[in-house]
């Protein structure tokens, strides 16, 4: 977890706190000596409001195995609050857990950061700056990322009057999420009035309450939106059947139930309202459409269930995972994931996306150790999004369905080798007995990768020989991310065998993630594979798999396409090659549309930019010769430039990087890019910065 700049970096930032402003702190060490650490970090006016909660809560923490620091502040700023979370966290880096944020903790809204993001990309030059940065408590947990703070503001549309600081991620930064302990927030919405004070005490009332008697886990109630899944059964079933590989508990028929709308009949918003309610559920997983302040479930608007209804239900599940737009937008006044938090229920924790989010995430991965008394702060860290963030108390968890624990063992056995090998293999730990949780093989996997065990060529070996679809998806995840943070012909080739194995897999869930990362890689020796899986999603009718194939054949040379068909035994199957030949030409059509606007002298500068931006999500390997010329000819538009410099750090994942690397350092050494060269919308970056940026990115 460790990075090997971090230390040098910890020793500069100290160095630089001295010079903040001068504010009023008070750390107040643990009471207890368990051997895990926590911090409580609290503005100093909540703090003087409900302090008795907060002892209450951290006593309850101590009993529960976390010795918790009070961190509270006069906080004028964000890096004042991740100054001290600093200094705790570096007396105690090798036991540290997590921190909450309480009361009034300032928000960051990050920018110059959206290759961290999975969907959202967006012109910030163009939008405003409310609308077109991340809300983000990635700022607070990974320290190994850099900011430069750009400015504040309090007139954002919805914030209610609440102070936003905006940053942005520094060109030499790390370019990729590792976050050193987990957050989670306790803030109450700006907009919904009140008494703020004591609804947070309340909160850490019942927070505390939970700890000294972790609830039994009881049903899971799923709800998938109209549209979701692009109403493809199979598709819908890829997700259960993910949910109970990952989680034994829910093999029972009985402890699942799902809420489906549909485009085709009127939303059952009752339904799901009543169900909410039922004491019958801990966790409320929604797959579905939302925006701000709504959760949008039913079709053309129909039957949207808003902020200000949630807050008034009496909603009985302990923890709520939000796969929506916007529902956990910390910069507004109201929203989704607070009305369930301060709900009249038993709400503990809420993990919500806070913009767009992306509804084929994984968002189970790892999840099945909640299910043996894991802190949901653990399962949020291990899969980091820049943009998902805890609303509640990450420290929160249930009592374990098994006879062993789960809870605080990604910091107690950060580095114990033995343990996460036999988590590996048996998918319960040493010295336990029980059925097989493979959410735990799936960890075991991330950490032994991490702590550079497991090797790539390890990898394609060992998943010859699972038949579990969360362990096999999270084999091709690893490998593919260990691309994604460096240049290994090595690992190139493994990550092509890797392809090969999700796509010929028989769980639809693992076809369809594999094809949607596949497009980034777009190698052709995966056409015959990619044209293999279309025809199995043709013929088991998994129409989600086949559209995200479709995609990833667009991006293929239509001339080995076209050579595949002619001499392989798919020529014979008329229908096949009639549905390959139309994902090739959408393809091609689609990049000739991008080349043409791109290119093109006589359109406006605006509408080339937002194509240059589209690079990002559509990153052709044939195009990377085309997008350095452009970005070395000092005739076009700088902003467009930019933009294209930027979009070819999206390359990081495609199997010819190592040409876009080479590109990129060529032009570094080209003296005559200016290294003052601002864009016509003013941003900070100069061609030269940018191109460091995504030389960065792609060699991490």
């Amino acid at each position: 977890m460790k990075h090997p700049s971090f230390f040098m970096l910890s020793v500069v930032l100290l160095l630089a706190a001295t010079h903040l402003p001068a504010q009023s702190v008070s750390v107040e060490e643990p009471v207890s000596d368990n051997g895990v650490k926590f911090a409580i970090v609290i503005d100093s006016k909540t703090f003087s409001k409900v302090k008795n909660n907060v002892f209450e809560y951290r006593d309850a923490l101590s009993k529960d195995g976390l010795d918790a620091y009070i961190i509270s502040g006069e906080w004028e700023n964000p890096d004042q609050v991740r100054e001290e979370i600093r200094r705790v966290y570096l007396k105690n880096q090798k036991n540290f857990e997590g921190i909450v944020l309480v009361g009034d903790i300032p928000v960051v809204m990050i920018r110059n950061a959206q290759n961290m993001t999975r969907r959202f990309k967006m012109n910030e030059n163009l939008f405003e700056k409310g609308r077109s940065s991340v809300p983000s408590d990635r700022f607070y947990d990974d320290l190994g990322l850099e900011f430069e703070f750009i400015s504040k503001s309090k007139r954002v549309n919805g914030a209610d009057g609440r102070e936003l600081f905006f940053y942005d991620l520094k060109p030499e930064s790390r370019q990729y999420l590792a976050p050193d302990f987990y957050s989670g927030r306790i803030m109450y919405p700006a907009g919904i009035g009140g008494d703020k004070y004591k609804a947070i005490g309340d909160f850490l009332a019942r927070a505390a309450a939970a700890h000294l008697n972790p609830p039994k886990m009881k049903d899971m109630l799923l709800s998938r939106g109209a549209l979701s899944e692009g109403e493809d059964p199979q598709a819908r079933s890829g997700v259960v059947e993910m949910l109970r590989d990952q989680i034994p508990f829910l093999e029972y028929p009985s402890r699942l139930l799902a809420i489906d709308f549909s485009k085709d009949y009127d939303p059952v918003t009752d339904n799901l309202l009543r169900a909410l309610k039922s004491n019958r559920f801990s966790i409320f997983y929604y797959r579905g459409h939302g925006t701000y302040g709504e959760m949008q479930p039913g079709f053309l608007g129909k039957g949207d269930i808003t902020e200000d209804r949630i807050r008034t239900l009496p909603v009985q599940m302990n923890y709520i995972i939000l796969n929506s737009c916007f529902n956990g937008a910390l910069h507004r006044g109201k929203d989704i994931a607070g009305a369930f938090l301060f709900s009249k229920g038993n709400v503990l924790a809420v993990q919500a996306v806070s913009i767009n989010s992306w509804q084929d995430e994984w968002m189970s991965r790892y999840m099945g150790i909640i299910y043996g008394g894991a802190r949901v702060g653990e399962y949020h860290r291990l899969a980091p999004l820049l943009e998902r963030n805890i609303i509640g108390d990450p420290t929160f968890h249930f009592a374990s369905c098994y006879d062993y624990d789960l809870k605080d063992q990604t910091v107690l056995k950060a580095e114990d080798e033995q343990y996460w090998t036999a988590c590996l293999e048996r998918g319960f730990p040493p010295q336990a007995e029980g059925s097989r949780n493979n959410s735990l093989s799936c960890v075991a996997i991330n950490r032994l990768q991490a702590m550079g065990k497991l090797s790539s060529s390890e990898i394609v070996q060992r998943s010859l020989k699972t038949i579990s679809p969360s362990v096999s998806l999270e084999y091709i995840m690893q490998v593919y991310g260990m691309f994604g943070k460096g240049y290994s012909p090595e690992v190139s080739e493994d990550l092509v065998k890797m392809f090969r194995y999700g796509l010929g897999s028989n769980a639809e869930f693992v076809v369809r993630q594999t094809a949607v990362i596949e497009l980034f890689y777009s190698d052709p020796v995966l056409c015959q594979a990619l044209i293999e899986s279309m025809n199995s999603s043709i013929r088991l009718r998994r129409n989600r798999c086949k559209g995200f194939t479709e995609e990833a054949l667009g991006m293929m040379p239509p001339e080995i396409v076209d050579s595949i068909l002619a001499t392989s035994p798919t020529r014979q199957n008329a229908k096949l090659c009639s549905e390959v030949k139309k994902a090739v030409e959408a393809g091609q059509k689609h990049k000739r549309t991008e080349l043409m606007i791109l290119t093109d002298t006589h359109t406006e500068t605006a509408r080339r930019v937002l194509h240059a931006i589209a690079v990002k999500n559509w990153p052709y390997p044939d195009q990377i010769p085309l997008y350095l010329q452009m970005i070395d000819n000092k005739s076009l538009n700088t902003e467009l430039r930019l933009h294209l410099a930027d979009g070819l750090g999206y390359f990081d994942y495609s199997y010819k990087k190592g040409e876009v690397i080479d590109g990129v350092r060529k032009l570094l050494e080209d003296e005559t890019v200016e290294a003052t060269m601002r864009n016509s919308m003013n941003t900070k970056s100069s061609l030269r910065d940018m191109l460091k940026k995504t030389l960065s990115r792609l060699e991490n």
